[in-house]
C-alpha cells in the first residue's frame, strides 16, 4: 500500500479533518504520517499518528528592518524600503522558501502527500519536484464560477435581476478589481515584500505556472 504524508497548516478544522481522512486511509492498509508548521505534536501522537514537525511558516517574510530605519518612523522605513527595496526583496525570498519541507520529501519519497490549499509555498515545491500530490481544502470555493455569486454575498443565483449571470459577473468584475487594487496598495507599501508578492515572486523562480494563481 502506498505511503502517505498529511500536511496542514494545523488549524483546528483542516487538523481534525485530516484526522478523519488519515484513519479511513490506515483503514484501507496505508501508511500515514502527518506534518505541519504549527506545533501540534501532542494531538496528533494522541491520536496515534507518527509526526515530523516543520518550521513555521513566514506570515511576513520582509526581514527586520534595521534600526537606522526605524527612527523616523512610517516616513524612515518607506524610504528605506525604496532604496534597499531589490536586497530586501532578495531576502524575502529566501526567508520564504521552505528549504526543510523540500530537503524532507526530496529524502523520504512519499508516494503520494495531501497538502492544505493554505500552505502556497508548499504546493509550488510539491508541484516542480514532480512529486504526487492533492490539495486538501474545507472551505467552500472561492473562485470565480460561471452561475454562482461570491461566496461572500448573498445573490441567491437565477433568482430576480440580482441573480441573473450578467449581474452575476458584474459583481465578480468589482469583486476581482477591489482584491486587485488591494493587493497593488499593500505591494507599493511594502516594496514587493509582502507574502502575496514574494509568493508570487518565488512561482516565478521555481517556474510554477502563473495561470494557476489567483
Amino acid at each position: 500500500m502506498a505511503r502517505i504524508f498529511v500536511v496542514t497548516s494545523g488549524l483546528t478544522g483542516i487538523l481534525n479533518a485530516g484526522f478523519e481522512l488519515i484513519h479511513r486511509l490506515e483503514q484501507d492498509g496505508h501508511s500515514l504520517l502527518y506534518a505541519s508548521p504549527k506545533d501540534v505534536k501532542a494531538k496528533v501522537e494522541k491520536e496515534g499518528i507518527p509526526y515530523f514537525q516543520l518550521p513555521g511558516i513566514p506570515q511576513n517574510p520582509c526581514p527586520e528592518l534595521p534600526s537606522i530605519a526605524q527612527i523616523g518612523g512610517r516616513f524612515s522605513r518607506a524610504l528605506y524600503k525604496r532604496i534597499f527595496g531589490a536586497n530586501l526583496r532578495e531576502k524575502a525570498l529566501d526567508n520564504l522558501d521552505p528549504k526543510t519541507f523540500k530537503e524532507w520529501i526530496a529524502k523520504e519519497k512519499p508516494d503520494l502527500v495531501l497538502v492544505d490549499i493554505e500552505l502556497h509555498e508548499y504546493i509550488m515545491s510539491l508541484h516542480v519536484s514532480n512529486t504526487s500530490f492533492l490539495i486538501l481544502s474545507q472551505w467552500f470555493s472561492l473562485w470565480r464560477r460561471e452561475g454562482l455569486p461570491y461566496l461572500l454575498h448573498d445573490t441567491i443565483p437565477g433568482i430576480g435581476e440580482k441573480g441573473s449571470q450578467k449581474s452575476l459577473d458584474a459583481a465578480w468584475d468589482k469583486i476581482e478589481q477591489e482584491r486587485t487594487a488591494i493587493f497593488d496598495k499593500i505591494k507599493k507599501r511594502s516594496s514587493g515584500t509582502d507574502r502575496r508578492s514574494t509568493l508570487l515572486a518565488y512561482a516565478k523562480k521555481v517556474g510554477f505556472p502563473l495561470d494557476e494563481i489567483k
